[in-house]
């Protein structure tokens, strides 16, 4: 049902060719009837469902394996409990990548809307996003992704995005802003960024991300890490 949410709003996308796309979908539970393509006649020749292990160590391990089987110039990460802003987001995206040709970004931003809070983030001006974690408004070229060899960790089940963004950032990224809301964040009630509370489980992932972080810049700073 979860899933539906967000399948449903790529299939009713409009002036979008899916001939060139490809929806991966990646799941622990190994249940791939546990939506029904055959809804989704725009993209169900599309879509791929891809079996992970029993093992599922959180939402990294997902975004990696769908890093891992991208075949698109471009990727977005997006949950299944979120949807896409409106019928021409993908339209609107993709004109402004043609139009742009890649030349001068490496992650597009967008601005996105909290379902729970009702409030819009707008990309262009929230520093604290375009710095922070949140990648359901971001486009990567998939290309900057595997010459720096940026990935998600499988051992950090919370705050895996705090990771992988900041990862970017020490790698060079251009960032490209643009004032138009795509999409719609919706986060469950038993999601596990849902839990503010300090358990040992984030505590142990934060320092995870900020030691990884720290191992990263030394290496692509050598001179600093020896000062």
């Amino acid at each position: 049902i979860v899933l539906n949410r967000l399948l449903s709003s790529i299939n009713n996308q409009v002036g979008y060719d899916f001939s060139k796309a490809e929806i991966l979908i990646c799941s622990s539970d190994g249940k791939e009837n546990s939506f029904d393509a055959s809804l989704y006649d725009k993209i169900q020749p599309r879509i791929k469902f891809i079996s992970m292990q029993r093992d599922y160590s959180g939402p990294g391990q997902s975004k990696q394996i769908g890093l891992d089987n991208a075949r698109g110039k471009y990727i977005f990460f997006w949950d299944c409990d979120d949807s896409l802003y409106a019928i021409d987001t993908l339209y609107k995206i993709m004109n402004k990548v043609h139009t742009l040709n890649g030349s001068s970004w490496d992650i597009m931003l967008f601005d996105y809307i909290d379902e729970v809070y009702g409030k819009v983030y707008y990309q262009l001006y929230d520093t604290y996003h375009i710095n922070g974690w949140v990648q359901w408004s971001h486009l990567y070229q998939t290309e900057f992704l595997r010459s720096h060899n940026l990935y998600f960790k499988p051992d950090i089940k919370i705050n895996e995005d705090i990771y992988f963004h900041s990862s970017c950032i020490l790698a060079g990224a251009r960032f490209l802003t643009l004032p138009i809301l795509v999409y719609a964040h919706c986060m469950m009630a038993d999601s596990t960024g849902n839990n503010t509370v300090y358990t040992p489980q984030r505590l142990e992932d934060n320092f995870k991300v900020a030691g990884d972080l720290m191992n990263r810049f030394n290496s692509i700073n050598p001179l600093i890490s020896r000062s």
